[in-house]
């Protein structure tokens, strides 16, 4: 019975990580509210994994605990995506975008071998940009 419940756990975290996938993947020309909307959707998968993993831990399950917090690192790189679009300053951005890379490092560390060391690329090179942008910005005023 307590496996048919950690099963049961286990279908519902990945149900929600795929909706906030899904509204992640319509959304095209990305608004504020429609940013709100992927966040709570992500935020909810968080919460999905976090029960997961009380559950693993209450059963001392090592190895579905590694890949629950991998999955936990997975849906906080897109969060912190998501944070760092709607951010309204510069040092914000860039602390958001900062984050997802650790995140992705993180769930790569753990066995994710889904993300491309261009995503790290690009990731820096918004970086890059934005930290140009700022003492333009400066530079100006």
């Amino acid at each position: 019975m307590r496996e048919l419940g950690r099963i049961a756990v286990y279908t519902q975290s990945r149900i929600t990580h795929a909706e906030a996938l899904i509204e992640l993947k319509k959304a095209k020309n990305v608004t504020k509210e429609e940013r709100n909307t992927i966040k709570k959707y992500l935020e909810l998968a968080r919460q999905a994994y976090t029960e997961e993993l009380a559950v693993e831990e209450a059963n001392d399950d090592f190895y579905h605990k590694l890949i629950t917090n991998r999955n936990i690192y997975k849906v906080n790189v897109r969060l912190e995506e998501q944070n760092a679009a709607m951010a309204s300053t510069i040092p914000e951005k860039r602390k958001h975008l900062y984050k997802a890379m650790v995140n992705a490092q993180k769930a790569i560390f753990l066995g994710e071998m889904k993300i491309p060391s261009a995503y790290f690329e690009s990731t820096k090179s918004k970086i890059r940009e934005l930290t140009i942008k700022k003492f333009i910005d400066r530079g100006d005023y």
